[in-house]
């Protein structure tokens, strides 16, 4: 009995929007015969259930390795040994405790063992009950290989059981184990030590829970074709996707603004997370107090020693006369001013005090202002995408977002507030969200122009948070080219266009020249020329132009080349100073900085000229505004150079600009290079080598490579100030056991 079969037409798909291979209808044939097809449901559940017995697996016997290595000892030795000898330790009875006596290193030592030591448990126990939270130490001991060995510094952990136990990899049979105390500052005693205590098997339930949910999201991501979707402006899913990363974007830099927080488990936690700002914080206390009191100079500070000064700018004459002025503060006329803008003052700083009656905590504002600042840069590439890269496959969108937000260095804002950071972090909350108002979605006459108003009076109000940022004005034109071009020819249009562009920056200009007016005398003086800081600001106007060519090219060279260390430990990545004293003999201020090639996703900068050949007329605005973009990058670092250094917090000024760029050039590279595909496949009539997809896994991978390289750097801190490892030591093992592969 012969079979019927039944012919199924599958409509042709888009090139340009889906798989660039399918140019012809396909015809697919199936029998009544065929066997029933499994449902999707039935599916995921068979595949979460391996994918959590895989995971549970490797749990036990790949992260719990030590507990089968350490039962191979040769039997257990603890203190009660009678060779066993205590040096510059006290023991106490009450609490059972080796208590050192802060007459010399303590040391417990274990001779004449002749055995295999696989491990040693440290019993430590703290007795600074507020702010200890880890103790190092180190061991010195004999093997067959090392007669003298002596392990680098180590740290037992408070809360922490694993960290208590220490393996070593020796050589055969041990003759001695020494016990020692890393460093001087001691804030732990000791209730016991033994040696061969196996390491419990413990199952870590968050890196199980990890681990499972990220091989189930890579089985769904293959099993939906997720990166080569189409993106829909209409699709409920994608904007729940899209406003869910920022949501994750927002909660992180959240979570990173906690852990950073020195804690103390005997202080409630709303003193660990709300601590008044430092006295020298001009931002949320000095100007705030400033402006309640009337006037516009600072009131905390004495200025007496200055005043007996011939020149008090210059450090070397304020060391010698013994006189200490508070640093980065505008001395002029006898008084102490701030060279900091107002704008997020008035914004923020000074409601909370009005509101609350205190000041707002210097973290919680700079969080307040990333996050910000972070949204709104989203929200640019999304509406960048969406008017001008509508084909763009959903996958290469939502990593984009993630991409802008983490690659614009905000983290590393967050990890170490300070009044600069505050300057910063809302200097780019303006300047973010006046772009994506100014960048518009309203077709009606009225709210385009209110929007265009509104976005050109946060993109000035910026200029009254950082100076550098009124170069960012000179975006405007760009975004709003094809409007400019349209009403061209409608002069009332076109004059209502410019005054809602000009009258708002126009009215914040004199504003901000009124406040430099009352501070310095002068309209223009923004108080640079009287800063009180490390150097003497007007001597670096001295420097012959060969030198300042050389501090220039020095700095583009800092800011672009990586500088960072790859090592074995985990975050695996840490940030490093770039030596610069043998080129630049003066001396240049400089701190650790990123690196802007270091960012994979920044490479396709380099493809412009191809980009220019693939877009078509309509799209010719972005391109030039993204050209735009990358002038005003570089001419950023060019600023930051002449006025500041090295600093990996003034990368936020500039870094999102050529992360924008670069994730443009590499949609239309893609878009090329599908086109060009496309041709071959016409013109052979068969399928090739899929150029298109392989390109799309590229784009993808250099984006997840840029965003868990910021990552892995954040979580060692900025190269200026502490860590997660220094404030929270037990968060940071958390997260270590999470990620990281070094707890063997």
């Amino acid at each position: 009995m012969s079979r019927k079969f039944k012919q199924k037409t599958v409509p042709p798909v888009d090139c340009e929007e889906n798989n660039p291979l399918a140019t012809k209808s396909e015809t697919i044939y199936s029998t009544k015969a065929d066997k029933p097809v499994k449902s999707e449901s039935a599916f995921f559940l068979k595949t979460a259930f391996i994918i959590i017995f895989v995971c549970f697996l490797c749990e036990i016997f790949v992260f719990n390795a030590r507990h089968f290595v350490t039962n191979w000892g040769d039997g257990q030795i603890d203190m009660s040994s009678p060779e066993c000898s205590i040096s510059n330790m006290d023991f106490n009875k009450q609490y059972g405790l080796f208590i050192p006596t802060g007459e010399g290193k303590p040391e417990i030592v274990f001779p004449n063992i002749n055995k295999r030591v696989v491990t040693v448990y440290i019993d430590a126990v703290f007795t600074d009950e507020e702010f200890a939270n880890k103790q190092s130490f180190q061991i010195n001991y004999g093997s067959e290989e090392h007669p003298n060995k002596t392990t680098s510094a180590f740290y037992v952990i408070r809360g922490v059981e694993e960290s208590k136990y220490v393996t070593l990899h020796t050589y055969g049979k041990v003759s001695h184990i020494r016990l020692m105390y890393g460093d001087q500052y001691i804030t732990a005693a000791i209730r016991g030590v033994t040696l061969n205590k196996p390491v419990p098997l413990k199952i870590f339930w968050p890196r199980l829970l990890l681990f499972s949910i990220v091989a189930f999201c890579i089985v769904v991501i293959k099993r939906k074709n997720f990166f080569s979707l189409p993106l829909r402006s209409n699709s409920v899913g994608q904007k729940i996707l899209t406003y869910g990363i920022m949501l994750a974007f927002t909660a992180y830099l959240f979570m990173l603004m906690l852990f950073y927080a020195p804690f103390s488990l005997k202080r409630p936690f709303k003193e660990n997370f709300a601590n008044e700002p430092e006295p020298w914080d001009q931002y949320n206390a000095e100007i705030v107090d400033a402006i309640l009191d009337g006037h516009a100079y600072l009131n905390m500070w004495s200025t007496e020693g200055l005043k007996t000064l011939k020149n008090p700018y210059d450090p070397e004459e304020r060391i010698a006369a013994n006189v200490y002025p508070p640093w980065d503060h505008v001395y002029y006329n006898g008084r102490f001013y701030s060279y900091f803008g107002i704008v997020q003052v008035l914004v923020l700083s000074l409601p909370y005090k009005l509101i609350t009656g205190r000041y707002i905590p210097t973290r919680v504002a700079v969080f307040i202002f990333s996050a910000l600042a972070g949204v709104f840069l989203m929200l640019i590439w999304r509406r960048l995408v969406f008017r001008y890269m509508k084909k763009m496959p959903l996958g290469m969108y939502a990593l984009g977002l993630l991409t802008v937000a983490m690659c614009s260095m905000l983290s590393f804002l967050v990890v170490r507030p300070r009044v600069y950071e505050v300057a910063i972090s809302a200097a780019l909350s303006f300047t973010a969200s006046g772009f994506w108002l100014i960048l518009g979605n309203s077709a009606k006459k009225k709210s385009r122009c209110t929007e265009i108003a509104v976005g050109s009076l946060c993109m000035a109000l910026s200029v009254g948070c950082r100076t550098s940022h009124m170069f960012f004005l000179l975006l405007i034109p760009f975004v709003l080219f094809d409007e400019l071009k349209e009403w061209w020819n409608y002069k009332k249009r076109f004059l209502g266009l410019c005054a809602c562009v000009a009258t708002p920056i126009m009215l914040v200009a004199c504003g901000l020249m009124w406040y430099n007016y009352i501070r310095y005398g002068s309209v223009f003086e923004f108080g640079h020329n009287y800063l009180i800081c490390h150097i003497y600001v007007k001597a670096g106007y001295l420097i012959n132009p060969v030198g300042m060519l050389t501090k220039i090219l020095i700095g583009f060279f800092c800011y672009i080349v990586p500088s960072f260390d790859i090592k074995a430990s985990f975050p695996f990545v840490y940030l490093k100073t770039i030596e610069t004293s043998s080129t630049f003999k003066t001396g240049i201020f400089n701190t650790s900085a990123m690196g802007l090639i270091a960012l994979p996703v920044t490479w396709f900068i380099s493809g412009i000229a191809m980009v220019k050949r693939i877009i078509n007329n309509k799209q010719k605005p972005i391109f030039y505004l993204v050209v735009a973009m990358i002038t005003l990058g570089f001419l950023q670092i060019l600023i930051v150079m002449l006025a500041g250094g090295v600093i990996i917090r003034y990368c936020v000024d500039f870094f999102w600009l050529f992360v924008l760029s670069g994730l443009f050039c590499a949609y239309f590279i893609y878009r090329g290079i599908a086109k060009y595909q496309e041709k071959i496949i016409q013109i052979q009539q068969q399928k090739s080598l899929n150029l298109c997809e392989m390109t799309n896994i590229v784009i993808t991978t250099t984006m997840i490579i840029s965003i868990l390289l910021i990552f892995l750097v954040t979580l060692n801190g900025n190269g200026e100030g502490s860590s997660i490892w220094n404030n929270n030591p037990a968060v940071y093992y958390s997260i270590q056991r999470l990620l990281g592969f070094n707890t063997w």
